[in-house]
């Protein structure tokens, strides 16, 4: 499924202009083809007119005639600048700070985020259609696993990307999350997708013995986790170069190898 295209605002044909300067590394040649790509080269008045001029005209017109094409030409054009490194501050063709923030204040009108890296994605989750959500999801999980530490912060529910993602799982499943708190939350959830869970002695040990200090929780808890993948691998190997066993399946050898980054960046970075 295609993702969806922020609406084409005023705010939006306003802020784009910086994206076509004499400074843009989209070239005159480039614009006229995203321009004919969505099918507004009538309203295109051609490079004589220069580019800021040009792409002012055509977001102009599909404003008040096609906003469907206008916003499909605002975000190719974005793509453009940023597969020619526009949005990276260090280099040649960095588009600017100032440009950068009005773009990004534009689209945050029509609840997408603009990151740094200039992508779009949508601020608010609640505003994603059910039959999306899960790819939403997946692009915030991609953001996180790629050193992006603004993903998970607002996902439009209030919640964060863990609980947004328990509830889409719940919801999924035609469960209900009304009346949880969070643990109760990913608590079901967990179930819903057969994943095993602590008996609730552990769970009212744990929330007695552990520290009450949430970042030396989150510390105490990142140790058992390393204990839990050390115990799934095999540590005596296989004989064939294996980090796991052979009943162990690709995919939970995957979150274990994440896990064991996620603990050695931790133990690293002190």
């Amino acid at each position: 499924m295609a993702p969806r295209i922020p609406a084409l605002t005023p705010e939006v044909v306003h802020a784009i202009e910086p994206l076509a300067s004499q400074h843009s590394p989209v070239s005159h040649d480039q614009l006229g083809r995203l321009i004919a790509d969505v099918n507004l080269s009538n309203s295109d008045p051609g490079p004589s007119d220069g580019k800021v001029k040009r792409i002012r005209s055509v977001m102009h017109y599909a404003l008040e005639n096609d906003r469907t094409a206008g916003a499909k030409l605002a975000s190719r054009l974005i793509a453009a600048v940023r597969a020619s490194g526009g949005f990276r501050s260090a280099s040649t063709t960095y588009i600017g700070a100032t440009a950068f923030e009005n773009l990004r204040d534009a689209y945050r009108v029509s609840n997408y985020e603009l990151d740094e890296d200039g992508e779009l994605r949508p601020r608010l989750l609640e505003h994603v259609p059910s039959t999306e959500q899960q790819a939403v999801l997946k692009n915030y999980v991609r953001r996180i696993q790629q050193g992006a530490t603004d993903a998970a912060l607002v996902t439009g529910t209030g919640k964060d990307l863990l609980e947004a993602t328990a509830r889409h799982v719940l919801h999924e499943r035609g469960h209900s999350y009304g009346g949880h708190d969070f643990p109760g939350t990913l608590f079901h959830a967990f179930a819903a997708k057969n994943l095993s869970t602590p008996p609730k002695s552990v769970i009212d040990a744990v929330n007695a013995e552990l520290s009450k200090d949430a970042r030396e929780r989150l510390q105490q808890m990142l140790y058992l986790l390393g204990c839990a993948v050390n115990r799934l691998r095999n540590d005596q190997g296989t004989g064939h170069g294996r980090a796991f066993k052979p009943t162990v399946t690709d995919e939970e050898a995957r979150l274990a190898a994440q896990a064991m980054a996620l603990i050695s960046e931790a133990l690293l970075s002190r």
